[in-house]
């Protein structure tokens, strides 16, 4: 989710003004090496460093274990999402009032409106400094599934009446949406967790077409890891340990595999000599 933000935004610096796009940092991740998106050319001119971006981490929630704690988490959640536009504040222009500041300067009483108003003036404030609508990029939308088994039932339903209520207004009524990107484990069940019904759902192992665009596949491994190796049995050694090793999955019936990122970053930072490291 990162990367997508990372390619998405359009970045700014410590006072808030735009930075040309080629100069970025974000460019500089994906244009030095390069990445094959960015042979891409109309792509990139028509996407890259171009939105208004707001994540929301949703990973505070695990702690949820009632309503009550819900609604401060999800304060939370919102005093970090701020956090990347913290520049906001400087631009007088964009606020009618110091009540407005609140929201992002000190916690007050923490009701459902505190917290739909709130992502829905932040939602705002983006939009009037770009000129542009906004993508919001919600990571691990269901990552307080496994806390509403110990919730009561009353609590829980409260919790998933504002849920409900919370998705509708950010992510159907808001005006100043463009699009909105959620990740998670789980499939999308209304029952479980409420969300508006303009989602379209993309099960990864049924979409084969977004394979290569998740993980490390096995081109990307031998090319980026292992090019230092000239001894071509030692890439084989090296291709066995890190099957054994590494996160790792075949995707279909022709057998492709991907690694998971962070396993096989992890691993390879461990290795200080990977000529050395290879006995055969």
């Amino acid at each position: 989710m990162d990367m997508a933000k990372r390619f998405l935004e359009i970045e700014v610096n410590v006072d808030g003004n735009t930075l040309k796009t080629t100069e970025t940092r974000n460019y500089k991740l994906f244009c030095d090496l390069p990445l094959e998106i960015c042979k891409n050319k109309t792509f990139m001119n028509k996407h890259f460093g171009q939105y208004p971006v707001l994540p929301v981490d949703y990973t505070p929630l695990t702690a949820m274990r009632s309503y009550d704690a819900m609604l401060a988490l999800y304060a939370q959640v919102l005093e970090i999402s701020f956090s990347h536009h913290a520049y906001l504040i400087a631009n007088s222009t964009l606020w009618k009032n110091h009540t407005q500041k609140a929201y992002f300067t000190r916690r007050t009483n923490v009701t459902e409106e505190y917290i739909i108003n709130g992502f829905r003036l932040l939602s705002r404030l983006l939009y009037k400094n770009f000129g542009r609508k906004i993508i919001v990029l919600i990571d691990e939308y269901d990552v307080y599934i496994n806390s509403l088994f110990i919730v009561g039932r009353e609590e829980k339903d409260k919790i998933k009446v504002f849920l409900g209520r919370f998705n509708r207004e950010f992510l159907n009524n808001n005006i100043y949406l463009d699009k909105a990107l959620l990740t998670g484990v789980i499939p999308v069940d209304n029952k479980i967790y409420p969300l508006p019904n303009n989602i379209t759902e993309y099960i990864f192992l049924k979409r084969q077409k977004f394979f290569n665009y998740y993980g490390i596949n096995e081109m990307e491994l031998n090319n980026v890891f292992m090019s230092n190796l000239k001894n071509d049995e030692k890439k084989k050694k090296l291709k066995e340990i890190i099957d054994d090793e590494c996160d790792n999955y075949v995707l279909d019936d022709e057998g492709r595999r991907i690694y998971g990122t962070w396993s096989v970053l992890n691993y390879f930072e461990n290795i200080t000599n990977i000529e050395n490291h290879i006995v055969i």
